[in-house]
């Protein structure tokens, strides 16, 4: 159990640490403004730690075949690219690129198990 509360401790803090980043990054190219921070923040908070979670998906299969890697790598580009263009106010390609997830999710399902 102590290894357990260990994992998430590093994890939560990796993750505060890649949230700072990102929204300091954000406000930066002035995509985060102090109008919008009390809107989103929660919001984006939240799509932060779910995108951070799939991001470390590769980690955990490092000794996989390729055919089971570029799921993994396909999800992590679409997911990153899915919060930029949200944030820009773009619908359609954000519903594509999540559509691309799942059928990624699926595709490496199938190819870890066969």
């Amino acid at each position: 159990m102590t290894n357990l509360m260990r994992s998430d401790n590093t994890f939560n803090k990796y993750l505060e640490q890649d949230k700072e980043e990102l929204l300091a990054y954000l406000k930066e190219i002035n995509l985060y403004s102090d109008e919008k921070q009390n809107e989103i923040k929660e919001d984006l908070i939240e799509v932060h730690k779910n995108i951070y979670s799939l991001c470390l998906w590769i980690t955990e299969f490092d000794g996989c075949p390729i055919n089971q890697k570029i799921y993994l790598e396909q999800i992590r580009s679409d997911a990153i690219q899915s919060l930029y263009l949200s944030l820009l106010g773009f619908k359609k390609p954000v519903k594509l690129l999540l559509r691309g997830m799942i059928e990624d999710i699926l595709n490496h399902v199938y190819y870890y198990d066969h």
